[in-house]
């Protein structure tokens, strides 16, 4: 069995070369965003609205599991989602079935529930 050759330089620049090709178009992409340009809320401050209804609540975890309408400003369809809570609190009395209106807040992770209650 032959043993393996470290790479050489071209072989190392090419593989760096490929993973910024990725890497490098999304930066740019996200570097013209509203919520970067100068005056804008930053992406912690900015919270979004949504409704569903509860599939799950893993009161240790501190998530709960929504069955959530589209959220267009996720570019996200209807789907089931497991989210983060703000406050463990937040999931007490909630049960599977309870239709519900949150809010979300970008935590640079994904999004976690800063609010839930019960839909009116």
């Amino acid at each position: 069995m032959k043993s393996a050759r470290p790479m050489n330089a071209k072989a190392v620049a090419w593989v760096a070369a490929m993973c910024l090709s990725v890497w490098l178009p999304g930066v740019v992409r996200s570097a013209d965003t509203p919520r970067s340009r100068p005056g804008a809320p930053r992406a912690a401050e900015q919270f979004q609205q949504g409704r569903g209804t509860v599939e799950a609540v893993d009161l240790a975890a501190g998530t709960v599991t929504l069955r959530h309408d589209a959220l267009e400003f996720l570019r996200l369809p209807g789907a089931i989602t497991q989210f983060e809570v703000l406050h463990r609190s937040q999931l007490v009395g909630l049960k599977p079935g309870d239709r519900v209106e949150f809010d979300l807040q970008e935590t640079g992770r994904g999004y976690r529930l800063t609010r839930i209650q019960p839909r009116r």
